[in-house]
């Protein structure tokens, strides 16, 4: 949106080093808040976190109404509806777009009635109602929280950042998560499916990129089952790595057990790296299965690696799939094309 001439402004409460937080262009705010442990008990997304995040608003409010009173913007967009929705529905004046992005609506508004009352209200004081996902959006319907102008656009990839790529046929068989290590996205699993994979691929590496809770864990699990030397984890690695490490894979593969819409997902496809995800909704709308790519049950590790060495056996199947998937990604999830969808919204409201 700076490229594009418009004056940006960031509001967070949440992140912690402001000096860590590059946003070249943008003039970026922090709202005042209250004790350090309780904003650690909000950002933990916990049941507890959850009610004293909406007794807590009315503090973090005052200090976001003053930073709104001084930009005085045309368009107040919330990011992530469990911190941003009532903030952002009491905000002044200028039009009010809130955005959901997945855990928000599948996880905190499925399991809190409160919360789900605060996106509701929110989003009927709201301009636009934005998801990343429409399965997303289908998810709020049933939930009650709806507005009048209600738009699915996803976060989208850089098409030329993210190319088609060829890997050399006499290379070793690379796999790649860019999941986080966290519960959710149930990298475990697999870790679970590699023993499997390099009885048919003794040569056969899985790429783990990320960080989280989990790593610990999981870098015992791989060592419990024997195949520690065959997976690598490479913790977080800077963005503008990834395309050369989707590059350099043969498959993606995604554990998540809930999703909103995946951007890694998408920068495989965009990259032609044919992808096996669990059967959830947010995959669906992506990959029909076996057409460009390959769904699995949740949890199922015995699929998942069966589903990896059919892929394996079959690289003309494997270069199907890349295909599809990038012509997918050109048509539905272009990030110049996503963004210029959202200014559209915005000069609509103003």
């Amino acid at each position: 949106m700076i490229a594009r001439g418009h004056e940006v402004h960031v509001i967070t409460w949440s992140f912690p080093d402001l000096n860590r937080l590059s946003m070249p262009g943008a003039h970026v705010w922090k709202t005042r808040f209250v004790a350090p442990g309780l904003s650690r008990l909000i950002s933990a997304n916990s049941v507890l976190g959850l009610r004293v995040d909406i007794l807590s608003k009315p503090l973090l409010f005052n200090g976001f109404r003053e930073i709104l009173e001084k930009i005085r913007p045309d368009v107040t967009h919330g990011h992530f509806l469990t911190n941003t929705a009532s903030l952002v529905a009491h905000a002044g004046s200028g039009a009010k777009v809130l955005t959901a992005w997945g855990s928000d609506v599948l996880r905190d508004g499925a399991r809190s009635a409160l919360c789900r009352g605060s996106f509701a209200r929110a989003a009927r004081r709201s301009g636009a109602l934005i998801s990343v996902a429409s399965h997303l959006l289908q998810r709020m319907h049933t939930m009650r929280i709806e507005s009048k102008f209600e738009v699915v656009v996803p976060m989208g990839v850089d098409l030329e950042q993210f190319r088609l790529a060829s890997r050399p046929t006499t290379a070793e068989p690379r796999l790649v998560s860019l999941r986080s290590l966290a519960p959710v996205y149930d990298v475990k699993t697999l870790i679970d499916a590699v023993p499997y994979v390099i009885h048919a691929f003794p040569d056969c590496r899985i790429i783990i990129v990320g960080d989280g809770p989990l790593r610990k864990t999981l870098e015992e699990r791989a060592r419990h089952l024997g195949v520690a030397e065959h997976v690598d984890f490479l913790g977080n690695v800077p963005h503008e790595q990834v395309p050369e490490i989707l590059g350099a894979s043969d498959l993606y593969i995604s554990t998540a057990r809930s999703d909103g819409a995946s951007v890694s997902l998408l920068e495989a496809m965009a990259c032609g790296v044919p992808p096996i995800a669990t059967d959830i909704p947010a995959n669906r709308e992506w990959i029909a299965n076996a057409e460009n790519g390959f769904l699995f049950p949740v949890g199922d590790s015995v699929d998942l690696a069966q589903k990896v060495v059919t892929l394996l056996q079959e690289p003309a199947l494997q270069a199907k799939f890349a295909t599809k998937g990038r012509r997918i990604v050109e048509l539905r999830a272009d990030w110049k094309k996503c963004m210029e969808k959202l200014e559209a919204v915005y000069e609509i409201l103003v």
